[in-house]
């Protein structure tokens, strides 16, 4: 179980007429008497809240004087019912009051409610509230005492709250009433249709082209669809004929790829640094892929080190190099390249 460190009075103050729904906790950071750090209400901490109230399996007292947490006799004032997260408009909760609680509050011969909270040591986070009590000593710092019958922070009309968020949204000032917020609406609403007309009407026109495919193929800007059509088409037919290029090329680069591979296998064969099984099992395919590579690990061997060197079949490099020549020319002649193009390309 973590440890929990902090067990503080936070208190806030209530309307002179007890509310049903009342704000708990503010949103953000909570600056405490006699605390250098402040604690923090957050999505994080209010989960954790309302999970410990849920697991209590009960309502939550709200005491006097926090008497319940002393071992003495402790009538409650009310009873919490639910606690509800509100995000930036931090956690709320919902009350039943004694009538004697009530009739305090109305007296105002208590002015503030102080909730007893656990605090995480890592991060300050508010993870639980175990006891609410009303005080008069509150210990939250710059807390306003109640002075009207109607807190405008916390029991605000519905109504009275939409039309502040609505005055924001529209960059109005604090003091905009009704009518500046109807008719910033109003305006708005305005330039919406006007908009949509807009959109409307360039949907109906049909253009060609942009002035940039125009401009890309070489063509004026009154150039009718068909034409435009044709020159995209005619591209097309280059592109088919690039793609066919490509892949003679590729696999002109496969055939040369091989006979490297070939000539490479041939020499390891005739020094005796490889055999037909390994060749078999792995050497023909890395000197294909990776002549480098195969140079490295079979070349670099002594030779005759896999088969002795007078077992290995014996071709001199003029042979060799006729078998090769012999190979190419044929390949050539079935790919319709002339000897002049091979030899540019070629540089084995």
């Amino acid at each position: 179980m973590k440890r929990l460190i902090s067990i503080l009075k936070t208190p806030v103050a209530l309307p002179a007429d007890p509310p049903e729904w009342w704000q708990i906790v503010p949103y953000g950071q909570i600056y405490i008497a006699g605390e250098a750090s402040p604690l923090i209400m957050d999505d994080e901490g209010a989960s954790a809240v309302l999970q410990y109230f849920g697991d209590l399996g009960r309502d939550m007292v709200i005491d006097y004087e926090h008497q319940t947490l002393k071992d003495v006799q402790a009538p409650a004032a009310g009873w919490i019912k639910e606690f509800q997260w509100r995000g930036l408009d931090g956690l709320w909760v919902r009350t039943e009051w004694t009538e004697k609680g009530a009739a305090y509050i109305a007296a105002r011969e208590y002015r503030y409610f102080s909730p007893v909270m656990f605090s995480r040591r890592s991060d300050r986070r508010i993870v639980a509230i175990v006891n609410v009590a009303l005080t008069n000593e509150p210990k939250t710092r710059n807390i306003a005492a109640i002075a009207a019958k109607l807190n405008p922070l916390i029991d605000q009309p519905k109504e009275s709250v939409m039309l502040k968020k609505l005055a924001k949204l529209f960059g109005l000032g604090d003091d905009a009433d009704e009518a500046a917020v109807t008719t910033a609406a109003e305006a708005i609403a305005a330039k919406n249709t006007e908009l949509q007309q807009q959109i409307d009407a360039a949907k109906k026109i049909n253009p060609v082209a942009c002035k940039g495919i125009f401009d890309a193929l070489k063509l004026s800007a009154d150039t009718d669809e068909k034409t435009v059509v044709a020159k995209i088409n005619s591209l097309s037919v280059g592109d088919t004929a690039a793609e066919d290029l490509a892949r003679q090329v590729g696999e002109l680069s496969g055939k040369i790829a091989d006979m490297e591979a070939e000539k490479l296998t041939a020499t390891a064969l005739k020094n005796g640094q490889t055999s037909p099984e390994e060749l078999q099992a792995w050497g023909m395919d890395l000197a294909r892929t990776d002549p480098e590579k195969y140079k490295k690990i079979v070349l670099s061997r002594k030779p005759g080190s896999v088969i002795p060197v007078q077992k290995a079949k014996v071709v001199d490099d003029v042979q060799a190099r006729e078998i090769v020549d012999d190979a190419q020319a044929h390949i050539n002649k079935m790919m319709g390249i002339d000897e002049e193009t091979y030899k540019k390309y070629n540089k084995i």
